[in-house]
């Protein structure tokens, strides 16, 4: 090997070999960084599961800049083969995370909206509690204070009944005006964050569907999914056509049977016709054949006159 192919040849392994350690650093920190999130948290606390979910979606750019410093390293020097056995891992393990990234996203929804309920569990008693005080003392004309205990939500007036209508009421609706006011300020604040982890979700997922590779005959994941994309919308088109060809073809099957139809009517039309047109030179139906013909029928009036003809004269 001549000398600079043999420096060409190190330098390259050299560098992949830089590329390589360093997508191992990445894969150790992203590790790390899950067992730090696993650990460090209550499993059935939903806002753990919210921060969770962010710090996996922040973390998960580490093992894809891993993979590809592997692809490089791999690329800079073929011959090592140790590289390539990690890329090729790397590519099947990228497939699960894929999934794993488009499953973050209906999760976040649910955790965000079970965060929403739970908030509100405590409101939602202290307005139906009003509401039950309210309802009992306008159902019961003479009572003059409510059975529930109110103590804790707000101070009734002692002895005047429609004074503690008019607190109850007006107690009613604070907390229902506290209760819109909070649901309507935190809704676009759980949409914008759903929109978020949704946006890198989905960035994350095509950039990991790109890596991932089982089979290198067929390509990536990502190019599989394009190819299984354009085959059904192929046959997507193809069928719509043949149902538009069959509607045509039947349309005109349809057209031709009512211009047979209409041929036919017209014909047995113009043939009724010609047999009224046959029929009105001989209205009684009068044998108009030749006389000195004697084989062939006589007409009613031929055979009397000749019976007529033969018989004795009268006075005979």
């Amino acid at each position: 090997m001549p000398d600079s192919e043999r420096s060409l040849h190190e330098a390259n392994s050299g560098t992949s070999q830089v590329f390589t350690y360093t997508a191992l650093a990445l894969y150790g920190a992203f590790l790390f960084g899950l067992a730090e999130v696993l650990v460090s948290g209550k499993s059935f606390d939903s806002y753990w599961l919210l921060a969770s979910i962010q710090t996996l979606i922040n973390q998960s750019i580490l093992p894809l800049l891993g993979a590809c410093l592997l692809l490089i390293g791999a690329r800079r020097h073929p011959e090592n083969d140790q590289l390539w056995t990690w890329l090729l891992r790397t590519r099947h393990w990228a497939a699960p995370v894929c999934l794993g990234l488009l499953l973050l996203m209906p999760l976040q929804l649910l955790v965000s909206v079970t965060n929403v309920i739970a908030s509100e569990a405590t409101p939602n008693r202290e307005l139906a509690a009003l509401r039950s005080a309210q309802q009992e003392m306008v159902r019961d004309g003479q009572r003059v204070t409510p059975t529930l205990e109110l103590g804790p939500l707000l101070t009734l007036p002692s002895g005047d009944r429609t004074a503690v209508i008019e607190t109850i009421d007006q107690a009613l609706a604070l907390r229902e005006s506290q209760q819109r006011q909070r649901i309507e300020g935190r809704l676009p604040r759980l949409i914008l964050a759903f929109l978020h982890v949704a946006l890198q979700s989905l960035l994350l997922c095509l950039a990991y569907a790109a890596v991932a590779m089982r089979d290198p005959m067929r390509g990536n994941l990502l190019q599989q999914l394009q190819s299984s994309w354009l085959r059904a919308s192929n046959d997507y088109v193809s069928r719509s056509r043949e149902q538009q060809e069959d509607r045509e073809d039947r349309r005109n099957v349809m057209e031709q049977q009512r211009a047979l139809a209409s041929a036919r009517a017209a014909h047995q039309a113009s043939q009724s016709h010609r047999d009224l047109d046959d029929d009105g030179d001989d209205p009684f139906g009068f044998d108009h054949d030749d006389p000195d013909d004697d084989d062939g029928d006589e007409g009613v009036w031929s055979r009397s006159g000749r019976r007529q003809h033969r018989g004795p004269f009268p006075g005979e």
